[in-house]
């Protein structure tokens, strides 16, 4: 940011010596030193100090949503049988978040159940979306599968709204009576 400003009142500087062509060497020179002294600041015109400001700011802003993107969208496995296996991978192929989507982890869960039956447990930051048994058949995982997908898709549209609403005036309290 600081050199951008040094290089920026240089070339202001330079523009100033271009346009006085009459000018002599010294006079060049002790134009050059109180440019360089750090008094520059004072002698950039206010609208070239404005842009140096709005380009300082877009680099920031930049800045700000890198960081945002390290860890976005976590799709993650606990399944323990081939069905459970199949479902993740049915899902994770064909997932593909909602362009306003920000900062959420989907966790796929396969819990015991009776007999040759699994229970499929999809959460989305730990709220559970869905839940049902999973059966051996590979019609019947492709449909739950297709049917998790479309549930994690529309809780993820309306998530930022809840939470707006969650925190909004008349639900947000001290949680003293």
């Amino acid at each position: 940011m600081f050199s951008a400003i040094l290089s920026f009142s240089q070339s202001s500087t330079d523009y100033s010596l271009q346009r006085n062509k009459n000018a002599s060497p010294q006079n060049i020179n002790d134009t050059l030193r109180k440019s360089q002294a750090g008094d520059s600041l004072a002698q950039v015109p206010e609208h070239l100090q404005k842009m140096v400001d709005a380009l300082a700011g877009e680099i920031e802003a930049k800045d700000e949503d890198e960081i945002g993107l390290e860890i976005d969208g976590l799709v993650m496995k606990e399944t323990r049988t081939k069905m459970g296996n199949d479902f993740y991978d049915y899902f994770y192929k064909n997932w593909e978040a909602p362009p306003n989507a920000r900062n959420y982890s989907i966790v796929i869960k396969e819990l015991p159940y009776r007999l040759t039956l699994t229970l499929i447990v999809v959460s989305i930051n730990n709220n559970e979306i869905f839940r049902s048994a999973l059966q051996p058949r590979k019609e019947i995982i492709i449909a739950l599968a297709d049917y998790a997908l479309i549930r994690a898709e529309e809780f993820l549209i309306n998530y930022e709204d809840i939470m707006k609403q969650l925190g909004g005036e008349d639900q947000a309290g001290t949680g003293i009576f």
